[in-house]
């Protein structure tokens, strides 16, 4: 099941989980802000819903399809702070 996923999801996922780990609730809910951010800039969240929703053929184009094609650089940006500014709790 998990290697039908986008590639690039797999990898954030257990980035996240990592960078989650120790640390206070604020700050894994800004990490998780910032890869929503970024995801919805990318390819393969759109492709998703395409293949499941609109079209309905289940069979996405990943961008890049295999988890050896993403590089920790790809995971990296993620995790930077978006162009819209960053989560805050005021």
């Amino acid at each position: 099941t998990i290697r039908r996923m986008s590639p690039i999801s797999c990898k954030l996922s257990l980035a996240g989980l990592r960078a989650a780990r120790g640390v206070e609730i604020e700050d894994a809910l800004i990490n998780e802000y910032r890869m929503v951010c970024e995801i919805r800039n990318g390819h393969d969240f759109f492709e998703g819903i395409r293949a499941q929703l609109i079209d309905k053929d289940r069979n996405p184009k990943w961008q890049p399809a295999t988890l050896e094609a993403i590089s920790d650089d790809d995971v990296a940006r993620h995790f930077e702070v978006p162009e819209t500014g960053d989560l805050t709790f005021e």
